[in-house]
């Protein structure tokens, strides 16, 4: 029975060692990926709530009579979306060609959350006789 006992071997320590360096090795170069990858993906999601934004903003506004938008200036808009909060400015007739007549309008909007800028477009509405 005690050879036995001698005869089965566990782990040396340089052994446990090593694969614990290993492990770290392979985890240090994993653990920056892991926090990348979770960057991305909140700026995407910012990214997809902003052009929600977006698309409300120019609903509401492709619902209006186009004579009654402005011809000049800018509009500021607050918009809550899953608690985090986004400014739209809209722009309009930044480019005054495309506001040559009284049916039609130059938008453009741009959507921010803070300082950063999520999404920006521009679009013309023209009203069809």
């Amino acid at each position: 029975m005690i050879s036995r006992i001698r005869n089965q071997r566990g782990f040396s320590l340089l052994e446990v060692l090593v694969s614990m360096f290993l492990f770290a090795t392979v985890m240090s170069g994993l653990i920056p990926a892991f926090a990348s990858l979770l960057r991305f993906n909140t700026q995407a999601q910012y990214r997809t709530e902003a052009i929600s934004v977006a698309q409300h903003v120019l609903d509401e506004r492709r619902q209006s009579d186009i004579t009654g938008l402005p011809t000049s200036g800018n509009q500021y808009q607050s918009i809550t979306v899953d608690g985090k909060q986004f400014d739209a400015i809209l722009s309009y007739c930044t480019v005054a060609i495309y506001c040559a007549s009284s049916n039609s309008r130059h938008i453009r909007v741009r959507v921010l959350q803070g300082l950063h800028e999520y999404f920006a477009t521009e679009t013309v509405f023209t009203q069809l006789d």
